[in-house]
């Protein structure tokens, strides 16, 4: 593969345009969660709060990594061949934010298995995907360790890639179960009423997130694969943290439509059985033999 300025330095160009773009939709999800989050416990607000920040620091420190070599180091390819510390520290700050969202996807499988009496299931369910997240994040912050010391991408490709593979594979395989639980739990929630409308798109959410966020996965190994010294991978890489997070977040505001269409058919039964009943009395048969 051939190391060009497209590769390299438009690649990461692209990656911090792309990771700007999700960041400006996870400040507007934040924002609508905070609006409607007074029925949920402080602990939740403040796990989203601690997102909000991590995102905020992560996309700082892959701004301070993309002007350090189109900026700083402008027209200079020796410079791509060591990371900057910045884009390495980012490393551990998305292990802590996407540990912190498998977490709560991991206890709403648990709170769901719970509800139809799968307590010990839900209990095996939650462990795996907590397992999973720490192999992954483990993975991940080893990987970023090394290379500190190892210095080039180039060593990172050829001793410890492993980690690599081994991180996102273990990340790719947290996701899947976790939409797999979500899906199965929405499909038991299915009454045959009209709320299954609002299952169904909270079943086809779940899918579309949790498809998503493998797929970019998957790309990334297989650009780490196929393009180890590009910036490929990395570009999609910095991006799959704000893919996590505003999954967590979009399920949490999605919850708030649930509600509202709970309220609004409740509502409805409710004016449906309080109507008066309106009789039409035919006046011309009053006159019948039976009265």
């Amino acid at each position: 593969m051939t190391v060009s300025s497209g590769n390299t330095f438009g690649a990461a160009y692209l990656g911090i345009l792309v990771e700007a773009i999700l960041y400006g939709v996870t400040g507007v999800q934040t924002y609508i969660y905070l609006n409607n989050s007074h029925r949920d416990p402080r602990i939740i607000v403040t796990i989203v709060l601690v997102l909000w920040v991590l995102d905020t620091l992560h996309l700082a420190l892959t701004v301070h990594a993309v002007y350090i070599y189109l900026v700083e180091n402008f027209g200079n390819f020796n410079a791509i061949r060591s990371p900057t510390w910045s884009i390495l520290v980012q490393v551990y700050i998305m292990n802590i934010s996407d540990s912190l969202v498998r977490s709560y996807f991991a206890w709403r499988v648990f709170v769901l298995c719970g509800k139809y009496g799968r307590r010990k299931l839900g209990l095996i369910l939650s462990g795996s995907i907590m397992s999973l997240s720490l192999v992954a994040a483990g993975s991940l912050a080893n990987f970023a360790s090394r290379a500190f010391a190892l210095k080039t991408f180039e060593q990172l490709a050829t001793e410890v890639s492993a980690m690599i593979y081994i991180g996102i594979g273990a990340a790719v395989s947290a996701d899947i179960l976790v939409a797999v639980c979500l899906c199965a739990s929405l499909i038991l929630m299915r009454t045959g009423s009209k709320g299954d409308s609002t299952v169904n798109f909270l079943l086809a959410f779940v899918i579309n997130t949790g498809l998503l966020t493998c797929l970019v996965s998957i790309a990334c190994l297989v650009t780490f694969l196929v393009l180890q010294q590009t910036f490929v991978w990395i570009a999609i890489f910095i991006s799959l943290g704000k893919l996590y997070i505003n999954a967590l977040l979009a399920s949490l505001n999605a919850r708030e439509m649930v509600y509202r269409d709970h309220i609004n058919t409740c509502t409805t039964n409710h004016q449906e059985l309080t109507r008066p009943i309106a009789f039409n009395v035919d006046m011309s048969r009053t006159n019948d033999s039976r009265i």
